[in-house]
């Protein structure tokens, strides 16, 4: 796992780079281990994963929500509402991702990185780590678009 997470923060660095949309690429060879904020700390709960789909990340999947992420939102909140309503609404173990990015580049624990991720698009994301990054928006999209 902290093989993954570790090629999860250097994809992330180098598509943000150090100053964030439309910098160059950097890498901090002095760079310590990030604090990751856990379910307890934001205020969820720990999923029961005993009916859970299991499974061993061979990939990193970046999602965005689709919808801008205003600064004045409330990351934990945010969380805590998508944890209801991936449990309460769609039926689902927990929220759909493993961890969440917020716009101040915290780092936010979801469900359990060896339990499949959900989503409401068309593929399977058995063996994919699912990282929202609430950061990505249109100008971050169209560097790979060539916008």
């Amino acid at each position: 796992m902290k093989a993954c997470l570790a090629l999860l923060l250097l994809i992330t660095a180098c598509a943000t780079g150090p100053a964030g949309v439309g910098s160059k690429p950097g890498i901090n060879a002095n760079a310590q281990s990030p604090t990751i904020i856990t379910v307890e700390q934001w205020g969820g709960t720990r999923s029961d994963n005993s009916l859970a789909k299991k499974q061993l990340p061979s990939r990193i999947t970046l999602h965005h929500g689709g919808v801008a992420f205003l600064s004045d939102k409330d990351p934990q909140q945010y969380l805590r509402n998508l944890q209801s309503w991936s449990r309460g609404t769609r039926k689902w173990s927990d929220i759909p991702y493993h961890y969440l990015i917020d716009l101040d580049g915290r780092i936010y624990e979801g469900r359990d990185i060896n339990i499949a991720g959900d989503t409401n698009t068309n593929y399977d994301p058995t063996g994919h780590a699912l990282i929202v990054d609430q950061r990505i928006d249109d100008r971050f999209l169209d560097r790979f678009d060539g916008g």
